[in-house]
C-alpha cells in the first residue's frame, strides 16, 4: 500500500529527476519501453468478433483556431502582467449557441508563462470545455505578499461564510454564499510570484454563474493597500477604460455590481470582483453517462462481454474455495494513443479495436456448501497497485481473502487503468516528456470506469454461471453487490458507485476528490513535483496549471460523479444505497481537505463520536442508518509527523493512510455494513484503536 518507491525509482531511471547510485529496473507490468496504446493493458488478442458495429460513430471535435495571449486578448482585470488571474473569469469564453451554457472556454495559447526551454502548454483541450470545472481553485495575483492571517484557512472555514469576510464567493442563482478555503500558495518563496489561492469546499452547481468579490479591507503582508486593477478601477468607478472588452463588459459587469451590493458589498469597497460560469452537467457527466449506456447495452446481448478464463487456483488456503484468474473485452473508448476521442456534440467516440484486460475473482470457501447465492463485492486497488496483485498477493491473503470468507462474499477486481502499476511506465516515457498528454492519466481513468461498470455485468451474468467458477446453480447474487475501495480505489470508487445501477452499499477508505485540490497536499505528488519544479519553477505557473488541469479530469472526478450518488441520482440507480467515507486523520497521501471535499459534495453525515468536527456535515450517532464519513487518528503516527495545514506536499508519509485501512476496526466496519446495512463504529468514543 506505499506507492511511492517504484514511481520515485522510474523517474530517476529517466534521468529527469536528479539521483546517485545505480537505478532501479521497472517492474516487470511496467516497462518502461512499452508501447504508448492501449494495448498496454491487453491481455490477450483481440479477436474480430469483439469489434463493436458501433464504433467509430460520430464527427469528431475540432477546437476553433485560438488566438495568442496578448495586451488584448488576456484577462483585462489583471492586477499584474499575469495573462489568467484573476481566473476563473467568463472573460476567457466566446458565445457557442451549440453548448448547455452558450458559452465555451477560449483561453489563449501562452496564458500560462513557461520558460523559453519547457513545452507550452497547450490550451485547445481546456477550450472544449463549455465552462469552468466547479472545483478549479480560483486564483488572484497581486504582485505582492498578502496577509491571509485572518482569511478562511484550513482550521477556520466557518469564516468564509462570515459577513465581514474580507472574500465572497456567491452563486448567483441562489443568492447563497459558498464557503472556501483561501490561502497565499506556501510554495512560493518570493511573496511576488505567490498567488492567492481560493479552493471552494465542495462542488459547486454545473451551469451555473458565480461572482467572486474582493473587499478593500484584504490587506499586504505589510499592512498596504493591495495593488489595483486599472481594467476593474474603470467598471468600478465608471471611468472610461480605452480597453474595448471592459467597454463591452460594463452591462455584465453592472449585475454583478448590483447583486454584490445587496449582499453587503457596496461599490466603493471593493477591491476586485468578477464573475464565471461552470460547465454544464451535459458537458461534464454526459461521456461517462453514454459510456455506461453502452455498456447495459452489450450486458443484455448473449456473449456481448467476451471473456476468458485462463487459470483456475483451487483452494489455495482456508478461506478461499478458489482464485479465477482471466481476461475480459468491455467497449472501448481509448485512441492508439491512449486518449478519448470527442464528438462535436460532446459525446465520447467507441473505438473500434477493443483490447483485452484482466480481472481476478475470489471465490470464498464457504460458496463450496452455501445453500444460497452469494453477494459479489467490487474490489478497488491503492495508487500504482492492480487488482490481481491485491486480491492475489500478499494484501489478498492476508486482508481481502480473510475479509471475503467471513463476509460471505465473492470478490471481484481489475485494474484502474491511468493510475495503476502498469501505468507509471507510461507516465514516464509520455507525461513527463510532455506535460501535454497528462490527459493520458484523465482519459484512462474514465475508460477504467468502463471497465469497472463492465466488469460487474460480466459477473452477474456470464461469468458465473460458468462451471468453472460456481458450485452451485446460481453463484452470485444479483440484489446483493457491494464496493470496497482504498486510496485510489476509494477515489475512483466513489465515481464507480455513483454511476452503478446494481452496488448497494460500498466503502471508499481513505478517499479524496477534486484532483487539483488533492495533489498540492498529498506526497504521492512529490516525486512529479520534483520534475514539475525542474521545467517549470514558477509557482504561480504551476498553480495555474494545476487548476487548469481540474478540466481534464472532470469527467470521472468524484467532485462531479458523486453528485448523483445521492442528490441527483440515475433513475436506475438502486434505492436505499449506503455509502461509508473512512478518513485517516493526518493522511500524507490523501489530504484530509480533498476527503472533505468528497464528504459534502456527496451529501453525508458525519459518523459521532468523532475526531475531528468536519465543516458542513450534519452528525450522526453511532451505529447509524444513514450514510457517513467515518474518521480514525492514529496518535502515534502522528506524534512522528503531522502533515501540514497548507498547500505544501509532506516532507514524509506519517503511514496513516496505509495503516487505517488495513485496521481491524475499519475492516469490522466493512463487515458490518455488507452484512447489515448499518454504519457501526467499532471504538469505545471517537475512531483511536489506541
Amino acid at each position: 500500500m506505499r506507492p511511492l518507491s517504484s514511481l520515485a525509482s522510474l523517474l530517476v531511471c529517466s534521468g529527469l529527476v536528479a539521483c546517485s547510485g545505480e537505478p532501479s529496473s521497472a517492474p516487470n507490468d511496467a516497462s518502461p519501453d512499452a508501447p504508448p496504446d492501449a494495448q498496454l493493458d491487453a491481455a490477450g488478442d483481440v479477436s474480430p468478433d469483439t469489434t463493436p458495429a458501433n464504433c467509430g460513430v460520430g464527427e469528431a471535435y475540432e477546437p476553433a483556431p485560438n488566438v495568442m495571449a496578448s495586451s488584448t486578448t488576456c484577462n483585462p482585470l489583471a492586477v499584474t502582467a499575469e495573462c489568467l488571474p484573476p481566473y476563473p473569469s467568463d472573460f476567457f469564453t466566446r458565445a457557442d449557441p451549440t453548448t448547455m451554457t452558450g458559452r465555451r472556454l477560449q483561453m489563449p495559447e501562452g496564458s500560462v508563462a513557461v520558460p523559453m526551454t519547457a513545452r507550452p502548454i497547450d490550451m485547445a483541450p481546456f477550450n472544449r470545455a463549455d465552462g469552468f470545472p466547479t472545483s478549479e481553485p480560483l486564483l488572484v495575483h497581486f504582485g505582492v505578499a498578502v496577509d491571509d492571517r485572518a482569511l478562511a484557512d484550513y482550521r477556520h472555514p466557518e469564516r468564509s461564510i462570515d459577513a465581514a469576510s474580507p472574500i465572497a464567493l456567491f452563486n448567483m442563482a441562489t443568492g447563497q454564499r459558498v464557503p472556501y478555503l483561501a490561502e497565499t500558495d506556501r510554495n512560493a518563496t518570493d511573496p511576488a510570484r505567490a498567488a492567492l489561492i481560493i479552493r471552494p469546499l465542495e462542488a459547486l452547481a454545473f451551469n451555473t454563474r458565480y461572482a467572486v468579490a474582493i473587499r478593500n479591507t484584504l490587506r499586504s503582508a505589510q499592512g498596504a493597500a493591495l495593488p489595483s486593477s486599472q481594467g476593474f478601477a474603470a467598471l468600478r468607478d465608471n471611468r472610461p477604460s480605452g480597453d474595448a472588452r471592459i467597454e463591452s463588459a460594463r452591462t455584465r459587469h453592472e449585475e454583478v455590481f448590483r447583486f454584490l451590493q445587496e449582499r453587503g458589498f457596496a461599490r466603493a469597497d471593493l477591491q476586485l470582483a468578477w464573475d464565471y460560469t461552470t460547465a454544464s452537467r451535459e458537458h461534464v457527466l454526459g461521456p461517462i453517462l453514454a459510456m455506461r449506456q453502452e455498456v447495459f447495452r452489450r450486458a443484455n446481448e448473449a456473449d456481448g462481454i467476451p471473456f476468458t478464463i485462463d487459470r483456475v487456483e483451487e483452494a489455495p488456503n482456508a478461506n478461499t474455495a478458489r482464485i479465477v484468474y482471466g481476461t475480459f473485452t468491455p467497449p472501448s473508448y481509448l485512441q492508439s494513443d491512449n486518449t478519448v476521442q470527442f464528438a462535436r456534440d460532446g459525446q465520447p467516440i467507441l473505438q473500434c479495436s477493443p483490447p483485452s484486460y484482466e480481472f481476478t475473482m475470489v471465490v470464498p470457501a464457504r460458496a463450496r456448501t452455501a445453500t444460497e447465492a452469494l453477494p459479489l463485492v467490487v474490489f478497488g486497488h491503492g495508487v500504482f497497485g492492480n487488482g490481481r496483485d491485491y486480491l492475489s498477493g500478499n494484501i489478498g491473503r492476508e486482508i481481502i481473502q480473510p475479509l471475503a470468507e467471513s463476509s460471505g462474499a465473492v470478490v471481484v477486481a481489475t485494474d484502474w487503468i491511468g493510475l495503476s502499476s502498469r501505468d507509471q511506465s507510461l507516465l514516464v516515457t509520455q507525461v513527463v516528456q510532455n506535460i501535454n498528454r497528462a490527459a493520458i492519466i484523465s482519459d484512462r481513468l474514465l475508460q477504467s470506469l468502463v471497465n469497472n461498470l463492465t466488469l460487474i455485468e460480466l459477473s452477474l451474468g456470464a461469468l458465473q454461471r460458468d462451471a468453472r467458477v460456481r458450485f452451485n446453480s446460481t453463484l452470485i447474487d444479483r440484489s446483493r453487490v457491494y464496493y470496497y475501495g482504498v486510496s485510489l480505489g476509494g477515489i475512483q470508487g466513489s465515481s464507480l458507485v455513483s454511476v452503478s445501477r446494481h452496488i448497494t452499499r460500498a466503502v471508499a477508505s481513505v478517499p479524496g476528490a477534486s484532483w487539483s485540490n488533492l495533489l498540492p497536499r498529498s506526497i504521492v505528488y512529490s516525486p512529479i513535483k520534483q520534475l514539475v519544479d525542474r521545467l517549470y519553477p514558477d509557482p504561480l505557473t504551476q498553480a495555474e496549471f494545476l487548476g487548469l488541469m481540474q478540466g481534464r479530469f472532470d469527467h470521472t472526478d468524484g467532485v462531479n460523479l458523486a453528485t448523483m450518488m445521492f442528490r441527483a441520482p440515475t433513475p436506475d440507480a438502486p434505492r436505499g444505497r449506503r455509502v461509508i467515507l473512512q478518513e485517516a486523520i493526518g493522511d500524507c497521501q490523501v489530504p484530509n481537505f480533498s476527503t472533505r471535499i468528497l464528504a459534502r459534495t456527496m451529501g453525508v453525515r458525519q459518523l459521532t463520536p468523532s475526531v475531528e468536527t468536519v465543516f458542513g456535515l450534519t452528525p450522526a450517532a453511532a451505529p447509524s442508518e444513514e450514510s457517513a464519513l467515518a474518521q480514525y487518528t492514529l496518535p502515534a503516527q502522528l506524534a512522528r509527523y503531522a502533515p501540514p495545514d497548507t498547500n505544501v506536499v509532506p516532507a514524509m508519509d506519517n503511514d496513516t493512510h496505509s495503516d487505517v485501512a488495513s485496521l481491524r476496526q475499519s475492516l469490522d466496519q466493512v463487515r458490518d455494513l455488507f452484512a447489515t446495512g448499518r454504519v457501526v463504529q467499532h471504538c469505545a468514543e471517537s475512531c483511536d484503536p489506541d
